[in-house]
């Protein structure tokens, strides 16, 4: 897939868009569930099964960015299994599941010659990703794409998750773009690809991390074929 670079915009996600988020996520998991199994009684224990319970439990409750904070789900995770909730534990689960998150992050292979041919092209390059602001310069700190972009918005800054396009409106403002003719989006979910946005062209690419087919979004296989 060889097109023109010419978009005036192109508006990037972050996770399981510009590394494999699932492959980080299993280790960091994995590196946790280790060390809390010395510790159950349970032979049975999955942190898998547990993580998903408690994810569900604090999204019900908490709404916008917190929503996605390790620190609650394992908190959540050591008050259903009843036990005591301690804190230095908790503190040294989120520092070992974060820790080993980032040992294995790599960028896409081809996304950071791709974000170099944008700048040189003119183009615009924006990150708009839901998260904590922290985390998220974290991660791309340890891909060594920190400062390939114009702006990056994350949902905690913006007052809103990406479906509530409150993220896009802080992007837009800052950019200072009001009209654009073509801008195109990298993502791998629905709420990546805003179907109302002020420009009268947009192509939506689906990274190749992309688990699911969505309307409207080629997946491409890599990078290196843009």
């Amino acid at each position: 897939m060889k097109e023109p670079l010419n978009p005036e915009l192109v508006v990037f996600d972050l996770d399981n868009t510009m590394y494999d988020y699932h492959l980080c996520h299993s280790h960091g998991l994995s590196e946790v569930s280790s060390m809390l199994k010395s510790m159950i009684p349970r032979r049975n224990f999955s942190l898998e099964k547990a993580y998903s319970d408690a994810r569900r439990k604090v999204k019900t409750r908490v709404d916008g960015p917190a929503s996605h904070s390790r620190t609650l789900y394992f908190s959540e995770i050591l008050s259903n299994l009843n036990m005591r909730l301690d804190r230095k534990l908790l503190l040294d689960m989120v520092s070992i599941y974060w820790s080993t998150f980032f040992k294995h992050m790599q960028p896409a292979k081809g996304l950071e010659d791709l974000l170099k041919k944008f700048r040189l092209s003119g183009t615009k390059i924006s990150l708009v990703t839901d998260f904590t602001t922290e985390i998220q310069y974290q991660k791309l700190f340890v891909l060594n794409l920190l400062e390939l972009f114009d702006v990056i918005v994350t949902s905690e800054e913006a007052g809103g998750e990406k479906n509530s396009f409150k993220p896009f409106e802080l992007m837009l403002d800052r950019l200072g773009m009001p009209q654009m003719n073509l801008v195109w989006f990298f993502g791998d979910e629905a709420h990546d690809f805003p179907t109302t946005f002020p420009a009268a062209n947009y192509c939506f690419f689906g990274s190749p991390f992309m688990t699911r087919n969505l309307r409207n979004v080629e997946k491409i296989s890599s990078y290196e074929l843009l």
